[in-house]
């Protein structure tokens, strides 16, 4: 637009002097400039044979210009380059005068003034800025005047940063419940060792998620009068393995670690660097090599059952909110999964499951904020959790023996049902609903004899957040989609 801008006004007012031209031509393109953006502000520099850029180059800034800084008048801000330049980002600064001189240097004027970099304003907190800019030029193509503009677009800048921070914490939810999802299935489809392979498996890939080393999960029993704590399932990273082996079913007292099992029957996590802990405590993990340690209790019913420990024996820090949430997830449902397949591998051995068995099965899916349903071959409903119940407003007493169409999603009765799709050898489908999106995937039941039994669907919301959909509403999904 300003390149084009210049050549009309060379070619409609041909009888003005070149020193009016370039004045009428500097004029125009500085109004050009507060036209496109209102509420820039400007600078202005002038060249000569001399002219180099250099921290001493001068270059008109305006007052606008320095107060978006925070300064307040020529003495504090003047008008020299280096003024702007001795405020850029450490980051920042090789790219941005690098940018003006090449701008400067292109006689071609192919190629725009239009970068980005981050200035320091005189509070002493970097901004970003956007920073446009024409320049005037001889019929030799050499520069004789640049007029520039600037614009704050930190909270832009800034908005995006949450936006991919959420968007980074949602993957790794996410992948922690794809995890969660896998040992569910193994819970109720697989044999033993095959469980044992899957949930040593999603431990690590809760390891991984959290960039720790070991992962563990301890049992308590009672050795005489004395409670003691008892490994029972452990993952390690490459350097977790090359640290001191903890042999299965090493048992410790409670007495060891004195006041710990007060604080977690009281469901308080321990959340520390070792060297924050006392010298007994201290002694006691140092010599697993351990540099930061995540402890959270977990129970059955209301008895402390055991703990899932977490060790970095590479840094010193302190989990954060976040990962201290994920693993207390994970936790609990690993905790749920060994009871239940316990109870399950007990009652393969009896004709009928007993009371508890069945208290284990509702329990356990019933403690997951994910709908899980569960059918026969026909396509009738034989289990639904509580997620199930909340999300479609019925009781699960109400549909049981009902086809899983009575859930009511928008793929029901279409060839997007998540059974039709898995008879189909799809796993996955798509559905929105209330305004909100739904990922479904399907795992196939069989029994003893191989013959399918039923399905097992489990519904994930997988909607974005209200910000992440702002700023992608031009990416929306379809209303539902299958992925192959």
């Amino acid at each position: 637009m300003l390149k084009k801008l210049t050549h009309n006004i060379k070619r409609c007012i041909p009888h003005i002097t070149v020193r009016s031209r370039r004045k009428v031509e500097q004029d125009l393109l500085k109004n050009q400039l507060v036209i496109d953006d209102i509420g820039i502000v400007l600078w202005e520099m002038d060249f000569d044979a001399k002219t180099s850029i250099n921290p001493k180059s001068k270059v008109i800034w305006s007052n606008e210009f320095r107060e978006m800084l925070g300064f307040e008048n020529e003495q504090d801000f003047p008008n020299l380059l280096g003024s702007w330049s001795a405020r850029l980002h450490p980051e920042d600064k090789d790219y941005a005068l690098d940018s003006l001189k090449e701008y400067m240097d292109d006689n071609s004027e192919e190629k725009p003034y239009d970068i980005e970099y981050r200035l320091l304003p005189k509070n002493g907190e970097y901004k970003h800025f956007n920073a446009r800019g024409a320049a005037l030029r001889d019929y030799n193509g050499a520069p004789v005047r640049m007029v520039g503009s600037l614009i704050d677009i930190s909270d832009k800048r800034n908005l995006e940063e949450v936006v991919l921070e959420h968007k980074k914490g949602l993957e790794k939810k996410q992948i922690i419940l794809d995890s969660l999802y896998n040992v569910g299935t193994a819970l109720l489809t697989a044999n033993k060792n095959t469980f044992s392979k899957i949930f040593i498996k999603s431990m690590g890939v809760l390891g991984k998620v959290i960039k720790a080393d070991r992962v563990q999960i301890w049992r308590n029993e009672n050795v005489g009068d004395n409670l003691h704590f008892t490994l029972s399932d452990e993952w390690l990273s490459e350097t977790g393995n090359k640290l001191e082996f903890t042999p299965k079913c090493n048992t410790y007292p409670y007495d060891a670690v004195p006041g710990w099992e007060d604080k977690l029957r009281r469901v308080k996590h321990i959340n520390n660097p070792i060297i924050d802990l006392l010298p007994h405590e201290y002694s006691f993990f140092n010599r697993h090599g351990v540099k930061t340690l995540l402890i959270i209790p977990l129970f059955k019913n209301e008895y402390l059952w055991g703990f899932l420990r977490v060790d970095d024996c590479q840094n010193e820090r302190i989990f954060s909110s976040d990962e201290v949430f994920d693993v207390n997830t994970a936790g609990q449902f690993f905790a749920f999964a060994l009871i239940f397949r316990e109870s399950l591998d007990a009652a393969n051995n009896e004709i009928h499951k007993n009371y508890e068995l069945t208290h284990w099965y509702r329990s356990i899916l019933d403690a997951l904020p994910i709908p899980i349903s569960v059918t026969d071959a026909e396509m009738k409903l034989t289990f639904v959790n509580s997620a199930i119940e909340n999300m479609v407003g019925k009781k699960r007493e109400n549909i049981y023996g009902e086809r899983c169409s009575v859930l009511g999603t928008e793929i029901c009765n279409t060839a997007n049902c998540g059974i039709a799709c898995a008879k189909r050898f799809v796993n996955r489908t798509f559905f929105k609903s209330s305004g909100k999106s739904y990922q479904v995937d399907v795992s196939k039941l069989d029994d003893l004899q191989g013959e399918t039994a039923g399905y097992v669907e489990v519904i994930q919301d997988i909607s974005e957040p209200a910000i992440h959909r702002e700023l992608n509403s031009e990416g929306t999904r379809d209303s539902a989609g299958v992925m192959h």
